[in-house]
């Protein structure tokens, strides 16, 4: 019997022909699924006609063939296919795994491998997959594998780690599948690697409770742990501290040093922060120069004062920034629970109020929040409506504080000073309404005033040919106000006053505010022929590279370094200083507040040029110090 390929032939057929000396019978077709496959050849040693018996035979021997066809091509196909789909799944960039129930191995493909860092399939089988998970993930991982097989397709993110260390995150979608034959029931997974993302989900999530600039905590995590601090304080009935951390003038370092030194000296106030505090301290930058500390586990409100202490005593040390030592005065405001207030918005509400009473009181220093009875609020809005009528009434007045040559001991000038005597308060100290006319605006008209009054009054003088100069004063409004060049020049006019005998005095701050105007508006002033001075001088955060640039004339040295010579080192070498940068940007020094003749002494031999304070005289009204003038009667030459 042959099989041969006689394409088109659907029926048996007589063949006169021998093969290998026999002669042909007939040729019969084999069908698989209704087409010719091949053809069975019957050839015999004599011819025979076919009977149907014979016909038979040969049909259930063509069934057997067509079936056994069948079956290879069955299988051919199978085998096209398998070797289709693993070509499909060794190109997918995706791990491709299938898990047996019993969580072995059965297959993975190369992007699979390639992310465990394997060579093989055995390299896995022998490790076993879930060794390749991070110890702490994988129960989540068995769980995730007998959801799945009990028929819920799942989704699960999971870190790996390779065979030659590294981690990787993965993102797997997984769905049961049941084995050919009796191979049961496995798990198919498609993984992909999620790490850049993960990445960027962390990056994103550290963002929102981090600050980028100093790598503390924000407002945001700093509440979230403040609110779980209280919760454990009212359990534990222990003391919570919060500060509120402010730099005091701190937008004179931005102004001097750039964003760029600004920013450097938060990072370097932040670092300072975390050495002087415990670990156990949350610290946080709120924004800008304000930080906030949260104290646990004190025993006492008196253990918030000593951090306190601790802090102002380890910012007195200056920092350097860009090559210039800035020393970053810090204002504290203290809330304590319970005391202070039993909720977070409660407690940050004291400790900014409490910041801003340290601010009031000229800052550098901590004040403990206490609640401030209504009296003394209405208290300030009546000194404020009182103080609205006092320029019309006549109850502000000006008092004169003489300045004296070191040297020769003669009166040089004097400078004006505001004061207020109320016929139903008395005397009221400049200390308190001072700040309430800054507050609210008053000092703009009351400025406006004294500028008028004092050059009047020292003209008057001058008739009486005592040719002193004169100082005025300069608020930080007063500064800012667009026509300040005009009102000074109208008030040289009205008064008649020579321009070179007004000086006019503003302070570090009101310079520093805004470095480029203040140049600005100088010049113009300084046009005009007045001279200029810097008062308060080292209280502030001055840059050379503007200090330079300023049209100057004096530096008066602050009364807080005044009062320690001769007695603290520092403030020694500060008045020092201040008078050799003085001399080599050729401007006259004034120190303020000399009350001992130790201290005239010092500033004598340091080449201060002159002074003013209690040890020569304190302020006058007007009628005193024209006597004082007239009993030394020395006058400044005309300059």
């Amino acid at each position: 019997v042959w099989i041969a390929d006689m394409s088109g032939m659907e029926a048996p057929r007589l063949m006169a022909a021998t093969r290998n000396g026999l002669r042909c019978g007939f040729i019969f077709p084999v069908i698989v699924r209704d087409k010719v496959a091949a053809f069975l050849e019957f050839f015999a040693d004599e011819a025979r006609a076919p009977d149907q018996l014979l016909l038979q035979s040969i049909g259930s021997v063509g069934a057997q063939l067509a079936r056994l066809f069948e079956r290879e091509e069955a299988a051919a196909t199978l085998k096209a296919s398998e070797a289709w789909l693993r070509t499909v799944l060794q190109a997918q960039p995706e791990c491709v795994s299938v898990i047996g129930a019993d969580g072995s191995l059965i297959d993975m493909n190369r992007a699979g491998l390639d992310m465990l860092e394997a060579q093989s399939l055995e390299q896995v089988r022998e490790r076993g997959t879930s060794s390749f998970v991070v110890h702490e993930q994988r129960a989540r991982l068995a769980a995730h594998h007998e959801q799945t097989l009990a028929g819920k397709p799942s989704k699960l993110e999971f870190e790996v780690i390779g065979l030659r260390g590294t981690r990787r995150w993965m993102e797997s979608h997984a769905t049961p599948v049941d084995l050919p034959g009796a191979g049961g029931k496995a798990v198919l997974s498609v993984t992909r690697d999620i790490t850049e993302r993960k990445h960027a989900e962390e990056h994103v999530a550290y963002l929102s409770h981090y600050d980028a600039l100093t790598g503390l905590p924000n407002r945001t995590l700093f509440a979230d742990r403040l609110g779980l601090a209280l919760a454990r304080g009212k359990r534990q009935n222990e003391v919570v501290g919060i500060m509120l951390f402010n730099l005091d003038r701190f937008k004179y370092v931005n102004e001097g040093l750039g964003q760029e030194g600004g920013d450097e000296l938060l990072r370097q106030v932040a670092l300072r922060l975390k050495e002087t505090l415990r670990d156990v301290d949350t610290i946080a930058r709120l924004g800008g120069d304000e930080f906030a500390i949260l104290a646990e586990d004190l025993s006492a409100s008196a253990d918030v004062n000593a951090v306190a202490d601790k802090l102002l005593e380890a910012f007195a040390l200056p920092f350097v920034v860009k090559g210039v030592e800035v020393v970053a005065v810090p204002s504290i405001g203290i809330t304590i629970h319970p005391n202070g207030g039993d909720d977070p918005a409660t407690l940050m509400e004291h400790a900014e109020t409490a910041v801003q009473r340290v601010k009031r009181e000229g800052g550098g220093g901590y004040r403990v929040y206490e609640a401030e009875p209504a009296q003394q609020g209405n208290q300030r809005l009546d000194t404020e409506t009182r103080l609205r009528r006092a320029q019309e009434r006549g109850e502000l007045e000006l008092h004169y504080q003489p300045k004296v040559d070191l040297l020769s001991g003669a009166i040089t000038g004097v400078e004006a000073l505001l004061r207020w005597n109320s016929p139903e308060l008395g005397s009221i100290s400049p200390a308190r309404f001072i700040p309430i006319a800054e507050d609210s605006g008053l000092i703009v008209p009351i400025g406006d005033w004294v500028l008028r009054s004092a050059c009047a009054q020292m003209r008057r003088w001058h008739e009486l040919g005592h040719n002193i100069g004169i100082a005025v004063n300069l608020s930080p409004r007063q500064f800012r106000q667009k026509d300040l060049v005009r009102k000074v020049a109208q008030a040289l006019e009205q008064s008649g006053l020579a321009p070179h005998y007004l000086e006019l005095e503003i302070t570090e701050g009101a310079a520093m505010s805004n470095a480029e105007q203040a140049i600005k508006v100088l010049g113009e002033l300084h046009a005009l022929g007045i001279r200029l001075s810097v008062d308060d001088f080292g209280t502030g955060y001055s840059s050379l590279s503007y200090l330079k640039r300023f049209p100057l004339d004096t530096l008066k040295i602050d009364r807080s370094f005044v009062m320690d010579l001769g007695s603290d080192a520092n403030s020694d070498a500060i008045v020092r200083a201040t008078i050799a940068l003085a001399q080599s940007l050729h401007l006259k020094v004034v120190a303020e507040g000399v009350e001992t003749e130790a201290q005239r002494d010092f500033l004598a031999r340091a080449d201060c040029n002159e002074m003013q304070g209690y040890l020569f005289s304190k302020p006058l009204p007007p009628a005193a110090l024209l006597a004082l003038l007239e009993k030394h009667a020395q006058a400044v030459p005309a300059r």
